[in-house]
């Protein structure tokens, strides 16, 4: 097998450069905007001053005297009336906002006419995936363009992308030869699963001349977390020529979810395969990660058993996420789940007839991948795997042999597919590549057969395409019933080493990959088998938004959601092309993978009485994310509560549900139906949960459980 590995040397260097914004006109580069107020006619020789908190009414005085004004009164807290030469009224407000001192500035508007309306939110369709950048008809104007920015220096988001997590961005507009203009900005939140809600405004600021202005725009004052929710935003720029506002710029953007792996943020983009900044790689080489997270994290029942040179157990990444079987107990030599492997509490290593409870790697190719699959994410640490739930289990069937060559036995590779199948492995990762001229059609019958019937039993089988440059898929990637998968790339083309042929899927990165390995903390290496990492992830994440699929639907998804390369359509380099993360979740039927407190049967049951009159219990939705689903109910008595916190939460995802007893109107047994929707555009369902409450004067409050189960007998 032919593969690059390199020893990452952790240098660190960060160079910070400020870009200056050139303007020419009244307003300034990220100036703070003036507070809300009227549009229309302003009192000649009058502006409106908000200072700092920490500046005193005497230093007030002082700044405004600099700039050849004087106060009128005072109108609010550290807020002021200042008189200024009429006629001159937008020179003063350059001066003011450009001072250190000042927080914001405006005219003094009369408000002796009513405002027109406000422009109102677009439906919910208009965000979707497929829209224009542009939502509405925009009116020729002196602004020119409009983009939104995370940083000062106002440069352009990478696919209208902002990070979760972000407490503030900065809307940056362009204008040319504009006269004393009003300006209004807003951003509008498109809820998956509500009406649009403003998020911000501000209005009455004047532009004159040309230039480049810049608005702070923070999460804090309108979403509780402080930081902006996942989803799409619609920013709108209007003016006002004539008193009302006329819309005449907008923008789309998303928040996507951003794990916060030491290796995923920092600004060497060492992760380029999940998100590339174009730092290292082409934009378009990544498979496209904060998209489909944006959907779900992973489900923590999904399984994938990677059979290979087994794992490094204790890696700081990988040991949060290892399988564990819970049907053998550990350290007493005795097969207590009768696996054929005693003592495997963590998976098993297989290698010529024997079996060993202790699959840890010395060689690093299953702690390669199984790395990229599922990392333990979210943790401030090492990198960032693509499922944040899926389980890790480690097979191994191959051992560095006394003659220096990485070998196994064909049987072993056979008992390690029938062992993950058993034990509930959802994606098998086959790791080794069959040598043809050493084995009988009859030996890869055998294991075509085994492969076969794992899938038939459903689970999905994983393989790299081979790393010999050749133009033929060696086994078992060329068998039917296995995914075969190529490498790119970080200019998004066919990586050298990577094998070809008719029978390949579809294309991962596999170049220069950043990993967890088992010799050292972390390598960057290259190979088929850690492109083949990314599918084992994705698929995951299918698996993850419906349960449901089989197999074959899991790649068909894989392959119409893939990216064309190459040649028009399929061909044998790239197959159907680049594996799209995002692309691949919007394309998943979702189907609502629920649970209650109630492990047999998903129904609510509740015990309410004069003491106790209001109980909550929660829906868990172990598959996707909180912004993909919604409860609802049609009983007074019964309600919902928004989950407080980050609205990107990994899964799994919940929602309480309380009962009311002072909205019964007698004591007695109520039955009702819950029910659960998803918001996605693509969705199965919903699903119905049956709710039962009891409601009594007095309840000994111990016979909860008695009575829960009385019901379920029902």
């Amino acid at each position: 097998m032919l593969r690059t590995i390199f020893l990452l040397m952790i240098v660190s260097a960060i160079v910070s450069t400020l870009v200056s914004l050139p303007l020419t006109g009244a307003g300034q580069a990220l100036a703070s905007p003036a507070t809300p107020e009227v549009p229309g006619r302003f009192a000649p020789g009058q502006v409106l001053v908000r200072f700092r908190p920490d500046i005193s009414e005497t230093a007030a005085a002082s700044v405004a005297a600099a700039h050849n004004a004087s106060p009128i009164h005072r109108i609010a807290d550290h807020a002021f009336v200042l008189s200024v030469p009429v006629g001159r009224e937008a020179l003063a407000l350059k001066a003011l906002a450009s001072d250190p001192a000042v927080e914001n500035v405006s005219l003094n508007y009369l408000i002796t006419e009513t405002p027109l309306e406000a422009p109102k939110p677009l439906p919910l369709e208009a965000a979707s995936p497929g829209a224009a950048a542009s939502f509405t008809q925009e009116t020729p104007s002196c602004i020119t363009d409009l983009w939104m920015s995370t940083a000062q220096q106002g440069e352009r988001l990478l696919d209208s992308m902002v990070a979760s997590g972000s407490p503030q961005v900065y809307i940056f507009f362009e204008y040319a030869d504009c006269d004393l203009e009003a300006v209004r900005a807003e951003v509008i939140y498109l809820s998956p699963d509500a009406a649009p809600d403003e998020a911000f405004v501000e209005e009455g600021f004047i532009i004159s001349g040309s230039g480049i202005q810049g608005i702070k725009v923070q999460a804090w004052p309108y979403f509780e977390e402080g930081t902006f929710p996942v989803g799409r935003y619609l920013t709108i720029l209007s003016l006002s020529p004539e008193g009302g506002w006329d819309e005449v710029k907008n923008v789309s953007w998303h928040v996507s979810t951003f794990p916060n792996d030491f290796w995923f943020r920092g600004v060497s983009n060492y992760q380029w395969n999940l998100h590339s900044t174009g730092r290292r790689a082409q934009p378009e080489a990544d498979i496209n990660m904060p998209q489909a997270w944006d959907t779900t994290t992973g489900g923590q029942d999904i399984v994938i058993a990677f059979v290979s040179t087994g794992v490094k157990l204790d890696h700081p990444d990988l040991k949060p996420k290892m399988w564990a079987n819970r049907n053998e107990i550990p350290d007493n030599g005795i097969d207590d789940d009768e696996n054929g492997c005693p003592d495997d509490v963590h998976g098993c290593e297989f290698f010529n007839g024997e079996a060993n409870p202790d699959p840890t790697d010395g060689v690093n190719w299953g702690t390669f991948s199984g790395g990229i699959a599922a990392a333990a994410t979210n943790n401030e640490i090492g990198i960032a795997g693509i499922s944040w739930g899926a389980r890790i289990m480690p097979l191994k069937v191959l051992r560095l042999l006394p003659s220096g060559v990485l070998g196994g036995y064909l049987s072993d590779l056979i008992t390690a597919i029938e062992y993950a199948v058993n034990n509930g492995a959802r994606i098998i990762h086959l790791e080794p590549v069959v040598a043809e001229e050493n084995v009988t059609d009859d030996q890869l019958e055998r294991l075509r057969g085994a492969i076969d019937e794992a899938t038939n039993r459903g689970a999905l089988v994983i393989a790299g395409a081979g790393d010999s440059a050749e133009d033929h898929l060696r086994p078992p990637a060329g068998f039917e019933n296995v995914v075969a998968v190529g490498a790119t790339n970080q200019r998004n083309e066919h990586a050298w080493f990577s094998n070809s042929g008719p029978a390949i899927d579809l294309v991962a990165p596999g170049e220069l990959i950043l990993i967890p390995c088992a010799s050292a903390p972390y390598c960057i290496g290259s190979g088929t088998s850690l492109a083949a990492a990314h599918v084992d992830g994705v698929a995951a994440l299918i698996w993850s938004a419906n349960p449901e699929l089989s197999p074959a639907e899991v790649r068909d998804i894989l392959r119409e959601s893939a990216r064309d390369l190459g040649a028009e359509g399929y061909d044998s380099e790239y197959g159907y092309g680049m594996l799209d993360a995002g692309a691949a979740l919007e394309l998943t039927p979702h189907r609502l993978w629920l649970r209650t407190a109630n492990p047999d049967q998903l129904t609510l049951a509740y015990l309410l009485d004069d003491q106790v009159s209001r109980v909550c219990q929660t829906v868990w939705n172990v598959g996707t994310g909180p912004r993909t689903w919604n409860v609802r109910t049609n009983s007074e008595w019964l309600s919902t509560e928004t989950p407080r916190g980050p609205r990107s939460a990994p899964v799994p995802s919940h929602m309480p549900v309380c009962a009311d007893a002072g909205l019964l109107s007698r004591y007695g047994v109520f039955n009702t139906t819950l029910f659960t929707s998803s918001t996605l555009s693509r969705h199965e369902g919903p699903v119905a949960i049956d709710v039962t409450a009891i409601y009594e004067p007095e309840l000994w409050r111990t016979w909860l459980s008695l009575v829960a189960r009385l019901h379920n007998s029902q």
